[in-house]
């Protein structure tokens, strides 16, 4: 399996709606932190779970897509643009659903 060098992990933002937080590998966190500057820096428990898993890559930041649907659409044509032209691959988590114990009465 190739190893990830650039990396856009989509995941839900609870009730809102959809995050997303984005990776890369040592070598190119100075040209992506420059290029990709919109970025959140909010910490996130699914980034730092992914960087558990893929500890050679670095975490620049978040964003969501609970904007108003023209800031949206900035955001997603900013995401097209990374995976069209710079080669970033998209990996969509989902987390396991806990079943709820029934209290017995």
């Amino acid at each position: 399996m190739k190893r990830l060098t650039k990396v856009i992990l989509y995941h839900s933002a609870g009730i809102m709606g959809e995050a997303f937080d984005i990776f890369v590998s040592k070598s190119l966190v100075k040209k992506y932190k420059k290029k990709i500057d919109w970025l959140y820096s909010v910490p996130c428990d699914i980034a730092a779970k992914f960087l558990k898993k893929h500890p050679h890559l670095v975490w620049l930041g978040s964003e969501d897509l609970c904007h108003i649907a023209e800031i949206n659409g900035f955001i997603r044509e900013a995401l097209c643009e990374l995976v069209n032209n710079e080669g970033f691959i998209e990996i969509y988590y989902q987390e396991k659903q806990q079943k709820r114990k029934r209290r017995k009465k």
